[in-house]
Order: structure tokens, then C-alpha cells, then sequence
């Protein structure tokens, strides 16, 4: 995925920058043309009838300057299943991560995603995770559109898998299936007392 900002499921033109040409190539109808330094716009690939309607949600890679405000909604809705979280510790581990070619931090105006790309002795071409995907007010396109983009990475890293789902306790299922995940896996985990 490229740091440029990607225009998921757009039926409407993109306008040219100024002084910069639409380049001229045979796309789909579905496809707009793509433009030196614009959105990139795909067509949808929706199947369930919540998301037959074409999103035009706009996924972006999280800038350092944008991570304190993201840390100060984010920290409160984690702090229920993360209890030890603060808005200073996670202002401080993401702006160490976000310069970690490992790790993708993305957002929509709604919707903050971050998934990490590791390799192991059991899969040397790599695996993607999720670590979570948080929304400020509740929106199916907005986090399949983040889906998308984590899928979209995982390509151009190359990774053979990419798994969904995170230590947050979201349902993920309904976007599983429209985007075709089929194996399934089951995960516990608990707090530990000392």
C-alpha cells in the first residue's frame, strides 16, 4: 500500500490536481483513470446487502502529526478491555511504531486500523495481523474499507496470510465473510494476578 491516499469503492470522478494530466489507459468502467499523486479508486467487490451500497470512505496512513489527537478519543474506548492504557504511553509506543515498516496505522474520518506484519519459522513469507480496529461511531463501510486496506498491505508485503479479528472482543464475522476469510480460529485470553 502505497502512503498515498486510497479511495475505496468510488463511483464519482476524481478531479485532477491542477496542472497535473489524467493519464490515458483502458480501465473498466467501474475504474476512474488513475492521476499522478491522487486517490487510487477500486471497484467494489460486495456481496452481503449491508454493503451493496458503494462506500466513499477515504483510508489514509496516520501522519505523526494527527497521533495525540487519535491517542486522546482512542485511549478512553480502549481503556474498558485495556486497563493499564494511557493517552501518553500510547502517543509514545505509536509514534516509535509508526516509523516501523511493519506496522500499519490507517485511518478514515470514523475509523482508526492498525495491523502488523511479522515472519516466523512456521510462515517465512510472512503473516499480517490485525491489532485493532476502533470506530467513534459505529459505521460497517468505514471498517470494511480499513479491511480492505489491511488486505491491500498485506499484498505488497508479500505476506501468505492475513488474519482478522484482535484482542478487543469485536465481532468481526459479518466482515469475514463479505470478504471471504474461511478459516476460522478461536482465542482466549486472561488477566493474570500477582
Amino acid at each position: 500500500m502505497s502512503d498515498k491516499v486510497l479511495a475505496q469503492n468510488s463511483r464519482s470522478p476524481v478531479p485532477a490536481p491542477v496542472g497535473v494530466p489524467r493519464l490515458k489507459r483502458h480501465l473498466p468502467p467501474t475504474m476512474e483513470a488513475p492521476l499522478v499523486g491522487a486517490p487510487v479508486v477500486r471497484p467494489a467487490y460486495l456481496v452481503d446487502e449491508e454493503f451493496r451500497q458503494p462506500p466513499t470512505t477515504t483510508i489514509q496512513r496516520i501522519q505523526q502529526p494527527e497521533v495525540e489527537g487519535i491517542a486522546l478519543w482512542l485511549a478512553p474506548q480502549l481503556q474498558p478491555k485495556l486497563p493499564r492504557l494511557t493517552a501518553q504511553n500510547f502517543v509514545v509506543w505509536m509514534k516509535a511504531m509508526l516509523i516501523n515498516p511493519d506496522w500499519l496505522f490507517i485511518r478514515s474520518h470514523n475509523t482508526v486500523g492498525v495491523a502488523s506484519y511479522s515472519r516466523t519459522f512456521y510462515e517465512p513469507e510472512g503473516e499480517v495481523y490485525e491489532v485493532g480496529v476502533v470506530a467513534k461511531e459505529p459505521s460497517a463501510k468505514d471498517t470494511l474499507a480499513v479491511y480492505r486496506a489491511f488486505e491491500e498491505w498485506a499484498r505488497t508485503k508479500k505476506a501468505r496470510k492475513i488474519n482478522m479479528g484482535s484482542n478487543l472482543g469485536a465481532d468481526v464475522t459479518p466482515f469475514a465473510k463479505v470478504l471471504g476469510y474461511d478459516n476460522y480460529i478461536q482465542a482466549f485470553w486472561k488477566e493474570l494476578e500477582y
